[in-house]
């Protein structure tokens, strides 16, 4: 399936909302999964074009994302990832760790068996996926997707929401860091395989002190592991 047929299927998938608030939320997970690398060039009608709709909604949801400092609007109407400096990500980062430490957390508290069962075939998968040929390289690193359960299932809205935004705001960088080969991280891939094992035992034991610095240690982990990889250290 090419990207536009891509782009259409995920518009079509938003059952909810106005066409504006589809386009809104189609546009963020093709930001979260890393498809646009920092300085790529976007137009309205292009996007209109790829989602099968008119250019009034993408306006719409560009607005909110241009809000959010996740899209820049340029003069000439087109838009483009905004670049970001060292002292920026580091914020962004401090701010992920304070909410994901809470995520953890509370998760530790609230989850239940079905969900433990969930995270379970999702290590599964990620072990699978990582070990498959040519696994690792990629828009985003596969065990980032439990973190991004936790925040879901937090059982506070607004913590997810803002961890999410968080997480828009650095993926088209983190995205850059992970699209070179990544032949020779195996080392990173194992230990962080390794901390997300010892946070679902934790989660499991409800142990939420335990969880939430397992979880602070996973984040660390990933961080110094993008900055190398942009050059950032």
């Amino acid at each position: 399936m090419d990207s536009m047929n891509e782009a259409a299927t995920v518009l079509s998938n938003q059952t909810t909302g106005t066409l504006g608030q589809q386009v809104y939320l189609a546009l963020r997970g093709r930001l979260l999964a890393g498809e646009w690398l920092p300085g790529a060039k976007l137009t309205l009608r292009g996007l209109a074009e790829e989602l099968g709709t008119s250019v009034q909604p993408v306006r719409e949801a560009v607005s909110r994302l241009s809000a959010e400092r996740v899209l820049l609007v340029k003069p000439n109407s087109s838009l483009m990832i905004p670049p970001i400096d060292k002292e920026e990500l580091d914020e962004i980062w401090a701010l992920r760790l304070l909410l994901e430490r809470e995520a953890a957390r509370l998760c530790a508290v609230r989850l239940t068996e079905a969900q433990f069962g969930e995270l379970d075939q999702e290590m599964t998968a990620i072990r699978a996926q990582l070990t498959a040929r040519g696994a690792q390289s990629g828009r985003v690193l596969p065990i980032q997707r439990v973190a991004v359960q936790l925040g879901k299932w937090s059982g506070s809205r607004l913590l997810a929401e803002q961890i999410e935004t968080l997480r828009l705001r650095g993926a088209p960088h983190y995205a850059a860091a992970l699209r070179a080969d990544m032949s020779g991280e195996e080392e990173f891939i194992l230990f962080s395989l390794r901390i997300q094992e010892e946070l679902i035992e934790a989660l499991k034991r409800r142990n939420a002190v335990n969880a939430a610095e397992l979880r602070g240690a996973d984040l660390y982990t990933y961080k110094r592991f993008i900055y190398r990889r942009l050059g950032l250290e």
